[in-house]
């Protein structure tokens, strides 16, 4: 008999991807708010029924790729990704615990804006409130698992890219698409992404091994590379480039309107080298990646 599978946010882009890998081998049991889950739960303000025990848990549900602007919205971060953990956990626990539990996290918890090859031994940082509930999810992931001899995997993903790709992946993709997408600067800022279809390929093996692991393409291409790349694939041009303070004045010139798709931080963001070393993930758990870049068409 196949294992079971308790899949969270199976709904969502990662998730999706996830969840039609796992299908050719695995049964996948899916946990979520909409009514297209086996388990119909919103995990941020309650804890879900599960009737029966799974053999390991893909915990991908999570909130992302967005700016709080107040208190509320920050908040939201806090419900959905730490409370939503806790009460996943509390609901395993009127079970037998399952062999495995792997966590989809964020290079975010680093709480770098800049950086070259950054690994898992560097503290975690992250004080923006996605990156504050992505840590104290782990914490408590971590402490769950040992306590119950579960073997734990908790995979830090930097910007994942696949067919209908969220956040500035996506923007990116509209703004070339509609023609007014501008480069910021020369484009040699480098940046780690990771191809959704390899993360979801992996977790059948990483959940054997278990650990914390950085997971990238191994290639970091550069703004320049990864704009040039989408355009091609569109049949545009290669987008106009602005000098880097010029996109810093029109950044706060329009930041500050809400729905901008542009402002101080994100042009900061896109301008400096970004990269996370998955050495670790390679030497120990079997890694391996696919070239993001000549999966472009595939993803546009």
């Amino acid at each position: 008999m196949s294992e079971r599978v308790l899949l969270t946010g199976a709904s969502g882009f990662l998730g999706s991807v996830i969840n039609d890998v796992l299908r050719a081998e695995f049964e996948v049991v899916t946990l979520g708010r909409s009514a297209a889950n086996q388990i119909q739960a919103d995990l941020s303000v309650e804890i879900p029924k599960i009737t029966s025990s799974v053999d390991w848990v893909v915990h991908a549900a999570g909130h992302a790729h967005r700016i709080p602007r107040s208190a509320t919205e920050r908040k939201i971060f806090e419900a959905v990704n730490q409370v939503g953990t806790s009460n996943l956990l509390r609901a395993l626990d009127k079970l037998q615990p399952p062999k495995a539990f792997v966590f989809i996290s964020s290079v975010s918890v680093y709480g770098c804006e800049h950086g070259e090859h950054i690994d898992e031994l560097y503290p975690l940082t992250g004080m923006s409130p996605y990156a504050v509930s992505k840590i104290e999810a782990e914490k408590a992931i971590s402490i769950w698992c040992a306590q119950r001899n579960v073997c734990c995997a908790i995979l830090r993903l930097p910007l994942i890219v696949g067919p209908g790709a969220p956040g500035n992946l996506g923007k990116m993709i509209r703004a070339i698409r509609q023609g007014w997408y501008v480069g910021l600067g020369d484009g040699r800022a480098r940046k780690s992404v990771v191809l959704a279809t390899d993360v979801a390929n992996f977790l059948p093996v990483v959940k054997e091994r278990g650990g914390v692991y950085n997971l990238t393409d191994g290639v970091h291409p550069t703004m320049l590379e990864l704009e040039n790349a989408i355009a091609r694939a569109l049949g545009r041009s290669s987008p106009r480039r602005l000098p880097i303070p010029w996109l810093h004045w029109l950044a706060r010139a329009i930041g500050w309107i809400p729905g901008s798709p542009l402002n101080v931080a994100l042009v900061d963001k896109l301008s400096n080298s970004l990269t996370f070393d998955d050495a670790k993930a390679r030497s120990m758990a079997g890694w391996k990646s696919s070239d993001v870049i000549a999966h472009i068409p595939d993803v546009v």
